[in-house]
């Protein structure tokens, strides 16, 4: 039944300001008839059809149901009622007069008589009259205008009819795509999504210092509801994913740009928990935001973007070139797990396009883009031979507004001497890997293997006659190189009597990252290669070539 104590606790002895608050197109009524006595309006909270008045001297008429009615009149003239007591009342009407029982309303301040479910005589005497009063006690309230009641019954039994015939009911959810990005706009406030148990509401508003937020009101299998607020812009613009976050259960990722030439969006998650649904910021992202992905294909999906904090720190935003980031939620919160060994492939890839990109390009190799390319060797475990990929650039300078690292950052303030100086230093303060990944015992073995080329048996490519393979060590650095390429030894460990590394190769204008199990034998040389992780070369995927030392007066001078 319509709840009307909470309507009349809105005005003490007169309803106008009620009347008002019942007649306002606010997201509970659906306006359904109005003349000059009533408002005829389906209250979808409550299920029901009800005529407020329009004017403060005015009664309500409520019907739940095509059979229930109740005549509700509000007064602030009779202090003595009693809630849900009985009292006898006359009603007069131009028609004539009625004696009968009414029962009292009080809640708060709220008082009043109600009469539920009136005869069809009282009703017929109703529709004929233009004004009646109710005697209480000896006490008389009214009169109250019966324009237009006759007119308003009726309206309140079509109104009946057209929630019978699901006039008013809520239009169907409009369904997500699981694991796929719905994009939203202003043109979808006021709409409702589900998919996956979720149920999300959107709306927007402008708010009072001219700036615009979003509202995604969600719920999980029908639980508690919880508010997603972010900034906007007037048009609105962002992503509503629905996919595993953490686990294999399915959250949801709101995000929304906020306006710029390419900043920002800013994201929260909803993950729920049993019946409620915990908020999770997950911050503002500069560029293209952030994608959901499942980079592991494990069914949690990662939450992917780039490192924000080189974004400016070594030239401006165009040249910036930062590194992949990945979060995933754990304990309901984002966790860096960028570095986790299930993405390595992933990253190892990524090196290798932005060294294609880079190679392929006439452009000098500028500082934005050797910083995205040391970092992310760094997290592969390469920070020293991505950095001989680039020595131009680490030679270069910057502008003195990214030669200056400020507090808290640098304690104390610094001024950067060159660009390699501020790479590596705030590498190491953002928590990259710096450390060198070649060992000693590894170091050695490639020392002794620089004194004589070693080549495929015959007269092939890459034989002693054509190219064979031939190590070099200039500070640390390895490399070898062999018919028509060369590979520089990215990271380096001992394995016995042998070498199992990581190396940075290009041949034929092309640039990729190849495995080694390197094996000297006497005068022999084994190299196996492969393309993914060790348990290619445990699994016998590897392939192996069996090289031969050269002698010094075989081998040509020609290199690739």
């Amino acid at each position: 039944m319509f709840n009307i104590s909470v309507r009349l606790a809105l005005a003490a002895s007169v309803l106008s300001a009620l009347s008002v608050g019942a007649r306002a197109a606010d997201d509970r009524y659906v306006n359904v008839f109005s003349n000059k006595g009533w408002q005829v309006s389906y209250d979808k909270e409550q299920g029901s059809c009800i005529a407020v008045p329009q004017t403060s001297q005015g009664f309500f008429l409520v019907r739940s149901d095509a059979s229930n009615m109740r005549l509700i009149f509000p007064t602030a003239d009779l202090p003595w009622i009693q809630d849900a007591k009985s009292y006898d009342v006359i009603i007069f009407t131009d028609g004539g007069r009625w004696t009968g029982s009414m029962d009292g309303w009080r809640k708060t301040d709220a008082i009043g008589l109600v009469v539920s479910n009136p005869s069809d005589k009282f009703l017929a005497a109703l529709r004929s009259s233009n004004r009646m009063r109710i005697q209480a006690k000896g006490t008389t309230i009214g009169p109250y205008s019966l324009s237009g009641s006759s007119q308003t019954i009726g309206m309140l039994s079509n109104c009946i009819q057209m929630k019978d015939a699901g006039k008013f009911a809520p239009p169907k959810p409009q369904e997500l795509p699981f694991r796929q990005p719905f994009t939203w706009s202003k043109d979808d406030y006021g709409k409702t999504f589900s998919g996956e148990g979720w149920t999300a509401k959107l709306d927007g508003q402008k708010n009072l210092d001219d700036t615009y937020s979003a509202y995604l009101r969600v719920s999980r299998d029908k639980g508690f509801e919880t508010t997603l607020k972010l900034e906007t812009t007037e048009g609105g613009f962002g992503t509503i994913v629905v996919a595993p976050l953490q686990g294999t259960e399915p959250g949801l990722l709101f995000s929304s740009f906020t306006g710029g030439a390419h900043c920002c969006t800013s994201a929260v998650a909803a993950i729920s928990e049993g019946k409620s649904v915990n908020s999770v910021p997950i911050g503002d992202f500069d560029g293209e935001g952030l994608s959901v992905e499942d980079l592991d294909s494990d069914g949690t999906y990662e939450l992917v973007s780039v490192d924000q904090r080189f974004l400016y720190a070594f030239s401006g935003y165009s040249d910036s070139n930062p590194p992949m980031q990945i979060f995933r939620m754990e304990d309901g919160k984002p966790v860096d797990v960028t570095r986790k060994s299930q993405f390595q492939p992933l990253l190892r890839a990524d090196f290798v396009r932005r060294l294609n990109r880079m190679n392929g390009s006439e452009d000098d190799v500028t500082v934005g883009v050797a910083a995205g390319l040391v970092a992310t060797g760094s997290l592969i475990g390469s920070y020293d031979a991505a950095k001989g990929m680039v020595p131009d650039a680490l030679l270069s300078s910057i502008d003195d507004f990214y030669r200056v690292c400020e507090s808290p950052q640098c304690r104390p303030a610094k001024t950067y001497k060159s660009f390699a100086e501020a790479l590596s230093d705030k590498l190491g303060k953002w928590g990259y890997d710096l450390s060198p990944h070649i060992d000693e015992e590894s170091l050695s073995m490639f020392g002794k293997l620089t004194a004589q080329p070693f080549g495929e048996p015959g007269d092939v490519e890459g034989s002693c006659k054509l190219q064979p393979t031939t190590f070099s060590i200039k500070e640390k650095a390895v490399s070898f190189s062999g018919y028509e390429m060369g590979c520089e030894i990215a990271s380096a460990a001992s394995f016995g009597n042998a070498v199992v590394a990581m190396a940075f190769c290009s041949g034929e204008g092309e640039n990729w990252i190849q495995h080694y199990l390197i094996e000297p034998e006497g005068d022999e040389l084994r190299m196996s290669q492969w393309d993914g992780d060790i348990s290619d070369l445990l699994l016998g995927k590897a392939n192996t070539r069996k090289l031969m030392k050269c002698a010094p007066d075989k081998t040509e001078s020609k290199s690739p």
